[in-house]
């Protein structure tokens, strides 16, 4: 596969695991539970193509604020600050949404913004908030008639990250797992001596032989990384 149609995602491990990264015009899907740690992968993603490959990163958040976020991340080594001064970096901090008319809104301004940016690389931090408001069959209409073909035109990867804690939850992401290229899941779990563990499982990855199904996931103040178990 050509190098030209590969988005590494800069997380050391994981690209050697999938064959080199995403390909390039996909829709990745992180699931996870609060706390294990999918918004620094996803701030990984965006901050190693805007730092090394000089590529465009849009983040749109729902959560937390651009201050917060921005502090949190410095603490692990990616100053946003710094690639937004040089205009590699567009941080979207939208309030919660509560109905469809705001979502509508949002979702417009979001594509003007990857559009007028030329954006190659755009993280929706969570995208949970659109299966709660949007019935499947709308969810599905956005994202594929949408989000899709614009990453697709730009040639550029979307990574959409989910809230999944409950079975409830991912019967709530099921249409976005359908849809997904690639679908990555993060578990946690404490061992008996308090230690947080956390697994990248690689559930799906279309069009792509991947030997390696299931990482271990490590976050410190070094970063964050991936091994083969």
């Amino acid at each position: 596969m050509h190098r030209e149609n590969i988005c590494e995602c800069g997380i050391k491990g994981l690209d050697e695991a999938i064959g080199g990264g995403f390909d390039r015009g996909s829709l990745i899907l992180l699931e996870g539970p609060p706390g294990a740690g999918k918004s620094i992968f996803a701030a990984k993603f965006v901050h190693h193509g805007a730092k090394v490959l000089g590529e465009k990163g849009i983040y749109v958040s729902f959560g937390v604020s651009k201050k917060q976020f921005y502090q949190h991340m410095k603490t692990l080594g990616m100053d946003f600050s710094e690639l937004e001064e040089k205009n590699l970096i567009v941080f979207l901090d939208y309030p919660t949404i509560v109905d469809k008319k705001s979502l509508d809104n949002i979702f417009r301004s979001l594509i003007d913004e990857i559009m007028e940016n030329n954006a190659r690389r755009i993280v929706i931090d969570p995208v949970t908030i659109l299966t709660r408001i949007l019935p499947p069959i709308e969810l599905e209409a956005t994202i594929r008639n949408i989000l899709k073909r614009v990453i697709e035109d730009l040639n550029a990867t979307a990574l959409l990250v989910a809230n999944v804690e409950l079975e409830q939850d991912r019967q709530l992401h099921s249409v976005l797992e359908f849809m997904a290229d690639v679908v990555l899941r993060i578990r946690v779990r404490i061992t008996e001596a308090h230690e947080i563990k956390r697994t990248l499982e690689i559930v799906k990855f279309r069009g792509r032989g991947v030997k390696k199904y299931s990482l271990e996931l490590y976050i410190g103040k070094e970063g964050i990384h991936v091994r083969c178990v």
